[in-house]
């Protein structure tokens, strides 16, 4: 009765945690697990940071049918992290950053704002973009502000 007992409480955690992963959003301070695929809500769009170092974005066409529609173009060993302060970035092992999403975030007056006062959000879309959001407290909802994109949409 007792393995019976674990086993569903295994197979709940583990549909729990399945569940969570399909919201499309990679919260703040998340370490990207090498080769794993974070899926829009819809599952035909994913982030993924390979072994190699490169990160992409995937349509998911059928299963053994996915096409690369965007990526960083860096191949190498390190980690991705979406960091506290909003920031997505590659880092080689030494811990030398060698691509971020920051240096693209500009407003209109191409001042990059201030940015680090407000949550944020990295998200894999169903139209297949990957946004980062700057998420602004205000009432009644909250605002959303792209402060960086992968230009993916509708492809």
């Amino acid at each position: 009765m007792k393995k019976f007992m674990l086993l569903i409480i295994t197979i709940c955690f583990a549909a729990i945690l399945n569940a969570q992963s399909n919201t499309g959003v990679i919260p703040q301070g998340t370490v990207l697990v090498k080769d794993k695929h974070y899926f829009s809500p819809n599952g035909k769009f994913s982030l993924c940071y390979q072994a190699d170092g490169n990160l992409v974005v995937y349509k998911h066409i059928r299963p053994k049918n996915i096409v690369p529609l965007w990526n960083s173009g860096r191949y190498f060993s390190g980690k991705c992290i979406f960091q506290n302060d909003g920031n997505l970035v590659i880092y080689y092992d030494n811990g030398k950053a060698v691509w971020d999403a920051k240096d693209k975030w500009k407003d209109a007056s191409g001042n990059t704002p201030l940015e680090t006062l407000y949550s944020h959000e990295l998200r894999v879309q169903d139209d297949g973009n990957v946004v980062i959001y700057c998420v602004a407290p205000t009432k009644p909802k909250p605002r959303y502000v792209a402060m960086f994109h992968t230009n993916t949409a509708g492809r």
